[in-house]
């Protein structure tokens, strides 16, 4: 077999990635990084090595695994099991403790995040049970250390950190105490294998989040077969924003709470087709943007068809919609003054903006402010630079200022909408809906990316992927209006 191609197999076999959802390139630089730690001298040489040595193939796994996450990310699941848990105390009866799966765990920050809510929750850990799946042996080793930098750190309070941590060395790392570390209990395991966790008993709750989105078609049914079987009826749920659509295929039921992406288990046949939270609240915040087929078109300066589009009638209303041309040159407010009539931290549609152009951040993201104030720094020189590049037509200079920057810092949802942008004024629209689905990863209320994707949807007359975006964009106004913002 070509050895390549040898390679290839053991990541789509083993790991079950779709290597297509990996980025353009991915594939090249796994083989040279692992080419170059191994110390062989030819592909055809590390092959060999191997197929001898199942450690090497070790290193395959922790080579393309790179753990992105940290404490309460996203927060809408930890709030929602919240309210959850408060609605099974009501019910409960018996000594039976809920049982709650992480998979994948990664370093740990999910499944201890899990924990401190339900400590918050008031429960003891008499009355619950977190497990901990991961593949990877050395995140694993890091989610059991319980040490963790400040980048995990990026959506607690410092309340919660000062009540769960404690710093240990000069390094400003700090160590999770015990009361949360030993209410987790830690497994190695492969959702791709026919018997995997098949010593594990049913959950009440299993947080499955962001895997999906990188597998191929088998080992998603794979994966699906697994968290099926080890869900009670009636169970929850927790998936990734871009992964909902997939579960509400094979029958599971929308819980309709904000940003939590928790879906049900259902009874029986006869169920809705959407829950209703615990406490009511608005809109169903889902998304799945699924890849297009590549559209084979040339590359082009900025396209009158792109940049005279106007708004349809579902996002026209919206104060951030714009034609794709004058929302590159505008998207960071930096074309032109503010107006003498603006209030301080105001953009010029109204909307509260944050100290660091191009950031957005919940207010309860407060520490991230100071683990980041070199990096936001970098960020808005990237932008204004990028912006600048591409005003001139020199769309691929923009485009590699953004990469350089993805690189050496930290994952942004502003540069991805801006690379999505630039992809979309150059015909690739491929290209631009992986930046905008990369964006709503990080960010899923990025309101420019959610009005631009639902624009490029609808173009293509992808109506149900553009009402899923309208839906969305229609709650963070409402809880805006409700906010007071």
């Amino acid at each position: 077999m070509n050895p390549s191609l040898y390679i290839e197999k053991i990541l789509t076999d083993t790991m079950g990635l779709e290597l297509a959802s990996m980025g353009k390139g991915f594939l090249e630089r796994t083989r040279e990084g692992l080419l170059k730690k191994s110390g062989c001298s030819s592909l055809e040489d590390y092959v060999g090595l191997l197929k001898s040595s199942p450690e090497e193939q070790e290193k395959i796994i922790e080579a393309v695994v790179v753990p992105e996450t940290w404490f309460f990310r996203d927060h809408g699941p930890f709030d929602y099991l919240k309210l959850y848990l408060m609605d099974q105390g009501k019910q409960k009866t018996g000594k039976e403790k809920t049982r709650i799966l992480s998979v994948p765990c990664s370093t740990g920050e999910e499944p201890y995040s899990i924990v401190m809510t339900l400590l918050e929750a008031g429960m003891s850990q008499k009355e619950f049970a977190v497990d901990a799946v991961d593949l990877s042996e050395n995140a694993l080793t890091i989610a059991r250390e319980g040490r963790y930098g400040k980048g995990s750190f990026r959506g607690m309070t410092e309340e919660m950190r000062r009540r769960y941590f404690y710093q240990e060395d000069k390094e400003r790392n700090l160590r999770i105490s015990e009361q949360v570390v030993s209410g987790v209990r830690f497994y190695r395991d492969n959702l791709l294998r026919p018997a995997s966790m098949a010593q594990m008993h049913a959950y009440h709750v299993i947080f499955c989040r962001n895997l999906l989105i990188y597998l191929n078609t088998k080992a998603k049914e794979t994966a699906f077969s697994h968290i099926d079987r080890l869900l009670r009826p009636g169970g929850v749920l927790i998936a990734g924003h871009a992964e909902v659509l997939f579960w509400r295929q094979r029958g599971y039921l929308l819980i309709d709470h904000p940003r939590s992406f928790a879906l049900r288990k259902p009874l029986g046949k006869e169920e809705k087709s959407c829950i209703p939270s615990p406490l009511s609240a608005p809109g169903k915040g889902e998304m799945h943007p699924q890849r297009e087929a590549q559209r084979g078109r040339s590359l082009a300066t900025m396209g009158k068809s792109r940049a005279l589009i106007a708004p349809s009638e579902d996002f026209k209303n919206h104060d951030n919609a714009r034609p794709l041309k004058e929302a590159l040159l505008c998207h960071t407010g930096l074309d032109k003054p503010a107006p003498a009539s603006r209030k301080p931290g105001e953009s010029s549609n109204g909307l509260k903006m944050l100290d660091s152009p191009g950031l957005r951040r919940n207010d309860d993201r407060e520490p991230e402010r100071e683990f980041f104030k070199a990096l936001d720094v970098s960020l808005a020189e990237t932008l204004t630079r990028a912006r600048s590049l591409a005003d001139r037509g020199e769309m691929e200079e923009a485009m590699s200022l953004c990469r350089s920057y993805l690189e050496k810092d930290r994952p942004c949802a502003e540069v991805y909408y801006l690379m999505g942008l630039i992809h979309e004024s150059c015909d690739r629209d491929t290209e631009a809906e992986e930046c905008y689905h990369k964006s709503l990863y990080l960010d899923p209320d990025h309101l420019e990316t959610l009005i631009h994707a639902g624009l490029m949807y609808e173009r293509h007359h992808e109506h149900e992927k553009a009402a899923l975006l309208k839906n969305r964009l229609t709650r963070i106004e409402r809880q805006r209006h409700d906010n007071g913002n």
